[in-house]
């Protein structure tokens, strides 16, 4: 029988203990499922965790490590700042007799912590080739890439680098809730892991093998898993990996999901309506992705009150009736829970910080331009005066922890779903003691009920106007093909 964590997905919190050594002591109780992930890892020197989002999988590979008794020469790959400072606390918690440090600063403050020699070091992906060549001549024992979707083009600078990192460290690991949106993008993160035993190494050869080009006479290829290959395919993934969804393993609160429709101001309906006029003459069969999401922004920038003009230059909307809607859903739970609050463009969020500012309601920001998110981090997690986090998802929404909140008001809503899903599991994780609360701010008969839909389908805007064949006034009057009542 191979191994597999199905052979251990099924074993009781008592059995898993039992078959642990006596003298491998947790510094935080485990849950069953961090238990059947540990049992598995440590038949291996590489591995894949892909547990859902919030069921914990950084203790896991903490606890992996400090299995093999690996003291030192430890790199951790991670997205962002705060999380690479929250790996830090983790390691701290879960295996106390490490030091690490923070890779991060300039040049120059990086390689003054890297000649420190700690035992660990963690360091954002677009750090690596900062310091790359100080880094590559130090021989790592172990490499965890965090998030490992990140490293799914094989095309991409931070995939090649992580590659050849990987062929110098004896222990890998990759770590993701969502591994791949396109299985394809799985091959790059496994010749990482494994150095090609999974999938080989040459792309070219895995892309034909598992994969065929449905729009083969198209200048925009759309590739897609082999009918014939789809079980070998997912066979190798899943034996080669441990994949753990929130609803097999958590005893988690409930979401609660409520959409809350806006009314337009008559100002902004008409320039939404001679906007729409303006482009009768397209279709959508005409363009490029791209060229379809540039111009589907425009009028989602309507929905959030504002227009952008040129760069770094806008003009708002008064009133903003979703603005308007936020402050009143902010006021009616700001006295009982923390707030998230996430948005998607950077005007939304300047306009959802003056409205705060005005009523005199702290907050913290985490988006593009703000320099210092982890301080902004930890201030809105450690200090009780600031109620509310105003985060753009792709700042806000990855590996973070927002459990001190228990409410989640979505401004506006990217064309892709999985900003929306990873920022909603920033609060509904392991430490969420309350009901979630989720409100979706839709501007009726917009583009807006438009992305929702698709969300509601579980995809992305685009491949459902691709799907559905959606017309130009299908997606920006709402109006598109109605989701099936099963979704």
């Amino acid at each position: 029988m191979s191994l597999t964590f199905k052979n251990f997905k099924y074993l009781t919190k008592e059995q898993c203990t039992e078959m642990l050594p006596w003298d491998f002591e947790f510094h935080r109780t485990p849950f069953t499922h961090q238990l059947q992930a540990l049992l598995y890892s440590v038949t291996k020197s590489y591995i894949a965790l892909f547990l859902d989002m919030g069921t914990g999988k950084t203790p896991c590979a903490i606890n992996w490590i400090r299995w093999w008794k690996i003291e030192n020469r430890i790199l951790i790959i991670t997205v962002n700042f705060p999380l690479a400072h929250n790996w830090v606390d983790e390691i701290k918690m879960e295996y106390p007799s490490l030091e690490g440090a923070v890779l991060e600063g300039t040049r120059e403050d990086r390689l003054k912590l890297l000649n420190k020699n700690l035992d660990f070091y963690v360091i954002n992906y677009e750090g690596l080739s900062v310091i790359w060549e100080e880094l590559y001549t130090k021989q790592w024992n172990v490499i965890v890439c965090d998030e490992s979707r990140k490293i799914k083009n094989i095309q991409a600078l931070r995939t090649k680098l992580c590659i050849e990192l990987g062929k110098k460290a004896p222990y890998r690991a990759i770590l993701s809730g969502t591994p791949t949106v396109h299985p394809m993008d799985i091959f790059a993160q496994y010749l990482f892991l494994d150095r090609g035993l999974t999938y080989g190494r040459n792309f070219y050869k895995f892309r034909n093998e598992y994969f065929i080009d449905v729009m083969k006479f198209s200048p925009f290829p759309k590739w897609v898993l082999k009918k014939d290959k789809t079980k070998k395919f997912l066979d190798l993934m899943n034996n080669n990996s441990i994949r753990l969804l929130k609803t097999e393993c958590l005893d988690l609160p409930e979401k609660i999901h409520t959409t809350v429709p806006i009314n337009l101001t008559q100002k902004q309906q008409s320039d939404y309506e001679n906007l729409m006029a303006g482009c009768e003459h397209l279709n959508i069969a005409d363009l490029s992705t791209l060229e379809i999401k540039n111009f589907f922004q425009k009028f989602s920038q309507i929905t959030g009150g504002f227009m952008k003009l040129r760069e770094d230059e806008y003009a708002f909307y008064e009133p903003n009736p979703k603005l308007d809607i936020l402050l009143d859903l902010i006021e009616e739970s700001i006295d009982t829970t923390k707030i998230t609050i996430f948005h998607r463009y950077v005007a939304e969020g300047r306009l959802i910080e003056k409205v705060l500012n005005e009523k005199g309601i702290k907050y913290a920001s985490m988006r593009g331009e703000i320099k210092n998110t982890t301080k902004e981090y930890k201030k809105f997690l450690n200090n009780q005066r600031v109620r509310v986090m105003v985060a753009h998802p792709q700042s806000g929404g990855i590996g973070l922890n927002f459990t001190v909140s228990s409410v989640c008001i979505f401004y506006s809503l990217d064309f892709n779903i999985e900003y929306k899903l990873q920022s909603e599991d920033r609060l509904h994780r392991i430490g969420q003691k309350n009901n979630v609360t989720y409100y979706y701010l839709l501007a009726s008969h917009t583009i807006d009920e438009e992305i929702w839909r698709a969300h509601q389908e579980g995809i992305n805007l685009m491949d459902r106007i691709n799907n559905y064949k959606l017309t130009i006034p299908n997606v920006l009057l709402g109006e598109g093909i109605q989701w099936r009542e099963n979704y």
